[in-house]
């Protein structure tokens, strides 16, 4: 059965075991210290972007400018492999895409950080949105380590189905 939760609480739910996998999530949720495997191969590529709203400066630096204020979502820090006190930008982070992007096309943000599969390009140039990837990620098929014995299965059958698409 497949069920709808919040970004959030369906990582929470994975790595207790309590669902068993997520369809797509980026490769870095996989970490030493939890309970969630990545199943090869990558089903697509996404990034983190840095979003700068019309006539706003937009460059890589942004981020390391104190006086710059940027929205995020949440989980921003693990998407960019990176810790507070590593960016100088005042980081303020908020659960919801759509939020997010309601902040910066409503003037309260000049700058957004956030994680995207590419296909919002469109609406960011729609908007009038530049938007520059900082770190770019793997979307992959993750599964609580319970289920480990199955990666080998589920990798082949992902492969082939991946190899299908290529053909259409």
């Amino acid at each position: 059965m497949f069920e709808t939760v919040g970004g959030e609480r369906g990582l929470y739910l994975l790595n207790e075991g309590m669902t068993d996998a997520d369809v797509i999530r980026y490769d870095v949720v996989s970490q030493a210290d939890n309970n969630i495997v990545i199943v090869p191969p990558a089903l697509s590529h996404g990034a983190s972007f840095l979003l700068c709203i019309r006539g706003a400066e937009c460059n890589k630096d942004i981020i390391q400018n104190p006086d710059k204020a940027i929205a995020a979502t949440t989980r921003f820090f693990i998407n960019m492999r990176a810790k507070p006190g590593e960016l100088n930008a005042n980081i303020f982070e908020f659960d919801d895409f759509n939020h997010v992007i309601g902040l910066l096309l409503n003037g309260r943000f000049d700058y957004a950080i956030m994680p995207s599969d590419f296909s919002e390009k469109a609406i960011f140039e729609q908007s009038g949105i530049e938007y520059i990837p900082l770190v770019k990620h793997e979307l992959v098929h993750v599964i609580n380590k319970k289920h480990a014995h199955l990666v080998d299965d589920l990798s082949a059958s992902i492969a082939k189905q991946l190899a299908l698409l290529d053909t259409e």
